[in-house]
């Protein structure tokens, strides 16, 4: 039976929490197969997550019915000590993942760039005075989107500001606010796709204190 919790002290259990895809396909009782098709995942491999799974009692069999064996997700949620991987495993995991599924999703971006005179060339400015704005840099929000270009072009904006820890805060929550907003629209005809906010304390090289980097294939008009 599925319980509410279960702490864990195998790394190898934390670090198999990771595949959530397939895990999270096991909130209710489900056949592999059945999962297999929700996520688009061959269906021998959802069967090896299970096994793992299984050994590392993350999942349990729930039942057997015409030939059908039916898995669930042992708890509704696992914890596990912050020193079980250690610090750096997590954070480097996470930015590893990251930076592959960026980079390709970015190629995939520029293989489909249409405009001649932004596909071959590498644009850097220079200028005093204030940094322009990010509405400056990006397209419109409400402009709909050129069927010239990718329905979800990759983007990449690093800005660093002088700001009050209050200030900070607030914009990470509604950055965060924003997402929750868009995610709660749920339109399942949609191409997934994903978003990162990254904050922290201190310049990302040394010596670029307020500046703006902007790697985008979002156009910057409609026409």
């Amino acid at each position: 039976m599925q319980t509410d919790r279960i702490r864990l002290t195998n790394p190898e259990a934390a670090r198999a929490l990771r595949d959530t895809p397939v895990l999270h396909g096991f909130l209710e009782e489900r056949n592999p197969s059945e999962v297999a098709k929700q996520i688009g995942m061959p269906a021998n491999l959802v069967h090896h997550h299970v096994k793992r799974g299984l050994e590392l009692g993350l999942m349990i069999e729930t039942r057997r019915e015409s030939g059908r064996v039916y898995y669930q997700l042992a708890a509704k949620q696992f914890t596990y000590s912050r020193t079980l991987l250690g610090l750096e495993e997590k954070i480097t995991t996470l930015m590893g993942n990251l930076s592959t599924s960026f980079l390709e999703a970015y190629r995939a971006s520029e293989s489909q760039t249409t405009n001649a005179d932004d596909a071959d060339y590498e644009k850097v400015g220079f200028s005093s005075g204030d940094l322009p704005s990010v509405a400056d840099a990006v397209a419109d929000a409400d402009a709909k989107p050129s069927e010239r270009v990718e329905g979800h072009p990759s983007h990449f904006e690093s800005r660093t500001l002088r700001l009050t820890p209050k200030s900070y805060w607030t914009l990470m929550r509604e950055l965060s606010k924003i997402i929750a907003a868009l995610e709660a629209e749920n339109d399942v005809s949609s191409k997934p796709m994903t978003v990162t906010v990254l904050g922290f304390k201190g310049e990302l090289r040394s010596g670029h204190d307020n500046s703006h980097t902007i790697t985008s294939f979002v156009p910057l008009t409609d026409s």
